[in-house]
């Protein structure tokens, strides 16, 4: 590399942009935004991920009231931020700390009783719709994004639910546990760094 390239390239990367919490990718619309928004979002994706893995452990006729008790939070928590405002540190850190116990749940490899499965699947839910508050301008956009937020959330829980539940073999259920211990230490780093500022 030419000085005059090196000089140009470290220029450009010196050059501030606008950095936003819930940023759109420009040319894929509201509905795809929305649709990878629980991938691009790591306290989202920590919680789904974790919340995947612990439902996956158990059992399938324990967890229907807790899928059930998950949408329809989700689809409450959605509705609410069609009206919230971007952002909000205080949702974020609720969802890392979810994510850090679910996740240490999942390294325990421990089931609760269907009721408290239930409220803890409907909590994690809630937090990620009111914490999905799209930057769209205008309620039929918004609406738009939300509703991509809506699927690509549940996608993503219920292939890692799916995926979790076929790990039957004892190497692959520690396997399930460490990544459980790896979603845990992931969200307590997240969140050491989200309080820190």
């Amino acid at each position: 590399m030419t000085p005059l390239a090196g000089g140009l390239a470290g220029a450009i990367l010196l050059l501030p942009g606008i950095a936003l919490a819930h940023s759109p990718i420009p040319g894929i619309g509201g509905f795809y935004n929305g649709l990878l928004h629980p991938l691009l979002v790591p306290a989202h994706l920590l919680a789904l991920v974790a919340l995947g893995l612990w439902l996956g452990q158990q059992a399938l006729p324990g967890i229907q009231g807790a899928l059930l008790s998950f949408s329809l939070l989700l689809l409450a928590g959605l509705v609410l931020a069609l009206f919230a405002p971007p952002g909000g540190g205080v949702r974020t850190s609720l969802l890392l700390g979810c994510a850090l116990g679910v996740g240490v749940l999942v390294a325990a490899a421990w089931p609760l009783p269907r009721s408290a499965t239930a409220a803890v699947a409907g909590v994690v839910a809630l937090l990620v719709g009111l914490d999905s508050a799209p930057e769209a301008a205008g309620t039929r956009a918004r609406l738009i994004v939300l509703a991509g937020v809506g699927v690509g959330v549940h996608l993503l829980l219920l292939n890692v639910v799916a995926l979790t539940s076929y790990a039957q073999k004892p190497w692959l259920k520690v396997g399930v546990r460490v990544l459980g211990s790896w979603s845990a230490a992931s969200a307590l780093m997240v969140l050491a760094l989200a309080l820190r500022r």
